[in-house]
């Protein structure tokens, strides 16, 4: 056997491998596409079935009719365009000061930084609710949204990464034109930056727009939740329109889906820049 057949032979079983751990990826949402087209007493059926005997597409209407899903959405997407906006603004510039720039400290404030990752939301939640409720902000999306401009150590670290990657004659050159860190920054350095940008745009939308707990601790008002949070108002301790549940969560797929196919080109280009790919 030649060597070019023994690779196309490799290139088939890899595929194949590929191919069947994308099907078992992607069976949970298949299943909870079907399942919200589902009667309610089919769910329960035993054994369970995966293809509905009727496919009941009234339970989106009706998810309408007894939540107010819209409002949802509207909070979700306000609070993911926002929130990402405000990581992207402070940590690229907290990022590249750690990166481009000489300070007192600057080590040891990044470790303080890296540091912050470790300690657990759990630690801080008490506190944090204390604060937000003595500035009136408890029942607001204010707690959801105003933190984020203050940045995100993963990504202050992600965006740091990369811009100590861009050849530092850059740098050298832009300051020896007279150019200020300001100007060095937002005319090379954002651009530049586009891949790994979009990436942490992404992720922060994505955490964001599947954010749970923070709503739940903060709003006490139905119609400010957000869609991940609004869903678990449908499930009760004995009792669960699980039907609605899995029609709601389709729709909160929908447009993270819809974010990932349009930006996955970035995606990839800022992982390989990461990896040093290229």
């Amino acid at each position: 056997m030649n060597k070019t057949k023994l690779e196309g032979i490799n290139n088939l079983i890899l595929i194949l491998i590929l191919f069947g751990i994308g099907v078992l990826m992607l069976l949970p949402f298949i299943w909870m596409f079907f399942t919200s087209l589902k009667d309610w007493g089919e769910i329960f059926k035993f054994p369970p079935t995966l293809f509905p005997s009727k496919l009941r597409w009234e339970n989106y209407k009706e998810l309408f009719q007894i939540a107010p899903v819209i409002a949802w959405l509207k909070n979700s997407l306000f609070l993911s365009i926002v929130s990402t906006i405000g990581v992207l603004l402070s940590s690229s510039i907290v990022a590249f000061a750690f990166a481009m720039m000489n300070f007192k400290g600057k080590g040891f404030w990044f470790s303080i930084l890296l540091l912050t990752m470790m300690v657990p939301f759990h630690v801080t939640m008490i506190p944090q609710y204390i604060l937000f409720r003595y500035l009136g902000w408890i029942n607001t999306l204010k707690p959801l949204w105003v933190p984020t401009f203050t940045g995100a150590p993963y990504m202050i670290f992600l965006l740091r990464q990369f811009y100590r990657s861009v050849p530092n004659s850059y740098f050298e050159s832009a300051r020896i034109d007279g150019a200020s860190f300001w100007q060095i920054f937002y005319r090379i350095y954002v651009p530049l930056s586009l891949p790994v940008t979009v990436t942490v745009a992404l992720l922060t939308f994505i955490n964001q727009w599947n954010y749970f707990l923070g709503p739940l601790i903060y709003l006490n008002d139905i119609n400010k939740m957000t869609i991940t949070a609004g869903l678990s108002f449908l499930q009760g301790q004995s009792f669960g329109y699980w039907n609605y549940i899995m029609a709601g969560s389709t729709i909160a797929v929908l447009p993270i889906l819809f974010l990932f196919l349009l930006t996955q080109k970035y995606i990839i280009e800022g992982i390989m820049l990461q990896a040093g790919l290229k």
